[in-house]
């Protein structure tokens, strides 16, 4: 490597810079070949869009909300659309599908 001005500070090793950039680690290296390598990553982001949504939703139904009841319900809306419903209602949709297509095969 050639450095042009060599009053400049040297590069730090690539190690040392991947810790510096990014001290998450948690780097998948190889080769996914199941749904179930991906499981663990997954559940993390559910459950981080869950809390998330929570968060949202919690700060609608505050005091502290001091948006229109229109905005409020638009909001509510895409919180509902963009981040996946909560387990209640998830449990609840997949009670309710088991239901209906049970009573067909009386």
């Amino acid at each position: 490597m050639v450095i042009a001005d060599p009053t400049e500070p040297q590069p730090i090793p690539i190690e040392e810079f991947r810790d510096n950039i990014d001290p998450r680690g948690g780097y998948f290296q190889g080769i996914a070949t199941d749904v179930h390598d991906f499981e663990y990553d997954l559940a993390r982001a559910l459950a981080a869009d869950e809390k998330d949504r929570k968060l949202l939703m919690d700060f609608l139904k505050s005091k502290s909300n001091k948006m229109s009841k229109e905005d409020t319900e638009m909001v509510k809306q895409f919180v509902n659309q963009a981040l996946a419903p909560g387990l209640e209602e998830r449990d609840c949709e997949e009670n309710a599908s088991i239901t209906i297509r049970s009573t067909g095969l009386k």
